[in-house]
């Protein structure tokens, strides 16, 4: 297996940790909550997290949001906003 897709509101990031490196994990950002109710600071501190614990400069981590309602359009842009800020591109 190479890519694992994963929940990790109930799985915890630090404890997906221990795969880092060694799997692909496919993780979508909080659906049922952050996204639709959530602030756009606290989608921004959440992927922030993910980045920093999950992924590595060679790759290791997919993040993946779906824009469906009732999510808000603010924390859409958030998303996108600090995933542009946070990504390697060199």
């Amino acid at each position: 297996m190479s890519i694992l897709n994963v929940e990790s509101q109930t799985n915890g990031v630090e404890n997906l940790a221990n795969y880092r490196g060694r799997v692909c994990l496919d993780i979508y950002v909080n659906p049922q909550y952050l996204l639709p109710f959530g602030t756009s600071s606290e989608v921004k501190t959440y992927v922030q997290r993910m980045v920093r614990f999950l992924s590595l400069k060679s790759g290791g981590l997919i993040v993946r949001a779906e824009p469906n309602p009732p999510i808000k359009l603010e924390n859409i842009e958030a998303l996108c906003q600090i995933m542009e800020e946070i990504m390697w591109l060199d």
